[in-house]
């Protein structure tokens, strides 16, 4: 009796065992089917072409890069913001599809894997930065990136609708054409004191 008894819970415990050992392999997988799920649809294009996706039209136009960063519509005595990197400036225009959207969703993307969101300094704003987008009109947006130097060559921005939901948004994502002898010229001749309504100094 005491032997039946023995391999009952011995079998019980090799049950239970294989349960827990299913239940957190499930558990480890979830967060990446969660993260599957809710993806952007991304659709791909290259600076100065218009990318089309099912919900909006995005055409990146022009990409600066600038030491420091001033806001046109600022006081004169306000210091320009710098940076021990680079800020690059991502302007262009973009139109909805069907409905009004907003686009103040950015990042970006680096050859080997790294992501900047756009940059958010005190007293310097991107130019209708994250606007409403109205069907069929197009309108500017400017967003503006603090990187490293070294991160500049191979860099695309991904762009994408803001939403509250859970869902796989369209989003579109730019290649910035930025080869390294490109990066490097355009080190070398990085703005001062760039003037985000599109002024140089």
């Amino acid at each position: 009796m005491k032997a039946q008894i023995v391999l009952v819970r011995g079998g019980a415990g090799v049950v239970g065992c294989a349960l827990l050992a299913a239940a957190m392999w499930f558990h480890s997988l979830k967060p990446k089917v969660e993260a599957d799920v809710i993806d952007p649809i991304r659709t791909s294009g290259k600076v100065g072409k218009v990318i089309t996706n099912r919900d909006f039209k995005l055409q990146i136009e022009r990409v600066v890069v600038a030491r420091s960063l001033k806001q046109g519509l600022s006081s004169s005595t306000q210091p320009p913001v710098a940076t021990e990197g680079i800020f690059v400036v991502v302007s262009g225009r973009a139109m909805s599809q069907k409905k009004p959207i907003s686009l103040n969703t950015a990042v970006l993307e680096t050859r080997d894997g790294y992501k900047y969101r756009k940059a958010q300094r005190p007293g310097v704003y991107g130019a209708l930065d994250g606007s409403d987008f109205a069907p069929l009109l197009w309108g500017k947006l400017t967003f503006y990136f603090e990187i490293p130097k070294h991160r500049l060559a191979g860099a695309r921005v991904v762009v994408r609708q803001s939403s509250l939901f859970l869902s796989p948004d369209a989003a579109t994502e730019v290649d910035l054409g930025i080869s390294e002898s490109r990066a490097e010229e355009m080190i070398r001749g990085a703005a001062q004191n760039y003037d985000l309504s599109g002024r140089r100094p």
